[in-house]
């Protein structure tokens, strides 16, 4: 539910420098394939992203007057990874055919599971994509600190993990569910704890101790990360 929530929001509020609609590559482009985009394990927020792959859909807008249309956002897709790229200015009819492979460039933003969404270009032009393969995903350790998850520039996806931090601020939200704040340097991590999970006792008994600077670990996996990072927790421990 909570996914499918914060994917809504984050169609609806996608914001930041639009780059146009077409780049022209002058020099040939270095482009990474959606698939190591998504499971190379890197964290990309805030840089400036090429990346190839096949486009699964294409989304028009009509004009009333006449039988014309133009293409507005298109959708790469390869399994279950999907990047939606808005367009300033819509591009003309047949610029782009679905199940064609292309290069998109934009601001890499949160990723909600495998999912993403930003304004973009199209490139055209000459591209070399990066050869890769899922041989070279990186071992994400089963335990890992905020320091290091930020120092590091690490994404796990939807990888379950343990996640360590200290409690910077705590509260109870209004679908009442437990936050916990982890804070580092000027990033941050929002830890939610349904009422399912802080019900149990083992649970209950540590958030009924807690305090700001308390070191925790929490179980359980990212639900966004890229600029906003969104945890999900299954336990609660203090160390």
């Amino acid at each position: 539910m909570m996914k499918s929530f914060l994917k809504a929001l984050f169609v609806v509020g996608v914001a930041g420098v639009s780059l146009g609609n077409i780049t022209s590559a002058e020099e040939v482009i270095e482009a990474i394939s959606i698939e190591q985009y998504f499971d190379d394990g890197k964290d990309r927020g805030g840089t400036v992203a090429y990346v190839s792959g096949p486009v699964a859909e294409l989304a028009f807008e009509e004009d009333p007057f006449s039988d014309d249309k133009e293409i507005k956002s298109l959708t790469l897709q390869k399994g279950k990874r999907q990047i939606v790229i808005l367009f300033e200015k819509n591009l003309p009819s047949g610029k782009v055919t679905e199940n064609s492979v292309v290069t998109i460039k934009f601001k890499s933003g949160p990723i909600v599971d495998y999912f993403t969404t930003a304004f973009g270009e199209l490139i055209s032009g000459d591209v070399n994509v990066a050869t890769w393969s899922s041989k070279e995903n990186p071992k994400l350790e089963d335990l890992i600190t905020v320091e290091d998850y930020f120092d590091n520039n690490l994404r796990f996806g939807n990888k379950r993990v343990t996640l360590e931090g200290t409690v910077e601020k705590f509260s109870k939200t209004g679908a009442q569910e437990v936050l916990i704040e982890f804070i580092v340097g000027s990033n941050s991590v929002e830890v939610f704890i349904d009422q399912s999970i802080w019900k149990k006792k083992e649970v209950k008994d540590v958030i009924k101790t807690l305090k700001e600077g308390d070191r925790v670990q929490v179980r359980g996996s990212f639900m966004m990360e890229g600029g906003m990072t969104i945890f999900t927790g299954e336990t609660l421990s203090k160390i």
